[in-house]
């Protein structure tokens, strides 16, 4: 049995089973098998795209595969801008225009440009 929330899992069966813990895997480790899985499905990641997608999942390997997974059922090429696109984050550069118009801009202008990024 597996499960992400021990809690979750009724008290009978929590005292007839072993907690086993994993913290999260290495950067490297995840990227040699990311790099593996590319290769055996066809797939290729653009420039700085396996370093987003190993930020992205935070050494949790499922994550890294859904990822993937959602990204190569549209493109066979995968592009850094698309991995932020499909996993609903703002890129690295959405982040500092919107640190640049918070902190340099007027609020109207601020707000502006915050909701066309949003969107």
């Amino acid at each position: 049995m597996i499960c992400n929330y021990v809690a979750k899992v009724i008290p009978a069966l929590q005292s007839r089973c072993t907690r086993f813990r994993f913290g999260p895997l290495t950067d490297d480790s995840v990227s040699k098998k990311l790099n593996e899985v590319c290769i055996q499905e066809g797939l290729t990641l653009g420039p700085e795209a396996s370093e987003a997608i190993i930020k992205l999942s935070k050494g949790d390997m499922r994550k890294v595969m859904n990822i993937l997974e959602s990204c190569s059922l549209t493109y066979k090429q995968i592009p850094v801008a698309k991995i932020y696109e499909v996993t609903g984050r703002p890129s690295p550069e959405d982040i500092e225009e919107i640190y640049r118009v918070l902190t340099m801009e007027d609020y109207q202008t601020a707000l502006s440009t915050f909701m066309e990024i949003k969107t």
